[in-house]
């Protein structure tokens, strides 16, 4: 990775941590973890088709794909995660520090 990339990144965390209190920036492949609150899902699909590679819909709503394990998005995922998440009409996909 480009030293200015990292130093990027690094920037973004701490001003996440600063502004937010909870880092919401991937650093490191480390993932971040995410969840998908069933009672508020609609099954409108606006997930799958933000982020194909982590959501799929069953018969119970949304769910995540074998590439986002138990709610475990990647660094590569991020960016698709980040458009799911604005997506959803019903705020159901939420950070799992969210309440």
């Amino acid at each position: 990775m480009r030293p200015f990339n990292q130093k990027l990144k690094l920037t973004l965390f701490v001003f996440s941590i600063l502004l937010v209190g909870t880092a919401a920036i991937v650093i490191n492949n480390y993932p971040t973890e995410a969840k998908i609150i069933k009672e508020d899902c609609i099954h409108c699909g606006e997930c799958v088709s933000a982020a194909s590679n982590l959501f799929k819909l069953e018969d119970d709503g949304a769910t995540f794909t074998d590439k986002a394990p138990d709610g475990f998005i990647y660094a590569e995922y991020y960016d698709e995660f980040l458009d799911a998440y604005a997506a959803c009409p019903t705020y159901a996909i939420k950070f799992k520090w969210e309440q």
